[in-house]
């Protein structure tokens, strides 16, 4: 009845082929396999994300901003020039949704469907490159099905960014030793992170504003329990800050972003 969700292999990614050769060397596990899963940036943000909250039309890919947003999301505007990721993402939330809303479903329903297409020589996966856990019961019980999903491939590792601090908070007693969740800093419940004393990541637009240390892959959400710092990357908006940024820091040869090749 229903369709397999899509995931994507590391290979497509450069960021995440170098991720997957320090994983290898660190695990001693010379043919990891490496797999992500998304669904469609920005729509799945709005109740959580703030200063990327980036939207790339489901159609036309055309992009939009939140009101508060001061940097473009890297992963929005991968999909703005991408139909073939725009399609996936978007087959994935409905496939979910779909489940969610025929069923009336609970986590587990959710964690079958995802098991059911996780290739099974996966040992590590990378839970959205674009996308969130909505703020929602949906969410919920969607950041609830990953955990499980984690318990049910013990041997393969998982991780995930998320700015929905408030749903992470009511579930992470659910979260497995082989799940790594990494709160993500410029959303709506930032001091939540604070509060709470969580691990988490920040964006920053040079070297000079890190507060620790500044993470080239996903290594440290992958195995580390310490905050960290990501340099901006991507296209951004014409004009601002962001822009200059990122002239700046290929002005001096700063790197900040990954080769396709």
């Amino acid at each position: 009845m229903f369709d397999l969700l899509k995931f994507q292999p590391f290979r497509d990614n450069a960021k995440l082929r170098e991720t997957l050769r320090e994983f290898a060397r660190l695990t001693g596990n010379a043919d990891a396999r490496g797999y992500s899963f998304s669904i469609p940036s920005g729509y799945t943000c709005g109740k959580v994300a703030k200063e990327c909250l980036t939207y790339a039309h489901p159609k036309t890919g055309k992009l939009s901003r939140g009101k508060d947003s001061i940097y473009y999301c890297f992963s929005a505007v991968s999909e703005s020039y991408s139909p073939e990721a725009r399609a996936a993402r978007w087959g994935n939330l409905s496939l979910l949704k779909k489940l969610w809303n025929y069923t009336g479903s609970d986590h587990i329903d959710i964690a079958n469907l995802i098991l059911e297409a996780l290739p099974v020589n996966a040992d590590l996966v990378r839970v959205h490159v674009g996308g969130e856990f909505p703020r929602s019961e949906f969410g919920k019980a969607y950041m609830r099905g990953w955990f499980h999903v984690a318990r049910s491939r013990p041997d393969a590792r998982l991780y995930a960014y998320t700015k929905n601090v408030q749903t992470y908070l009511d579930v992470r007693d659910e979260q497995p030793a082989n799940f790594n969740m990494t709160m993500s800093r410029g959303g709506l419940h930032d001091h939540l992170i604070d509060i709470h004393n969580l691990k988490n990541a920040r964006v920053i637009f040079h070297e000079s504003e890190s507060d620790g240390p500044i993470d080239h892959n996903d290594i440290n959400a992958v195995f580390g329990d310490h905050s960290f710092n990501l340099l901006l990357h991507g296209s951004q908006p014409a004009g601002s800050d962001a822009s200059a940024a990122i002239k700046r820091l290929k002005k001096e040869n700063v790197k900040f972003s990954y080769s396709r090749k």
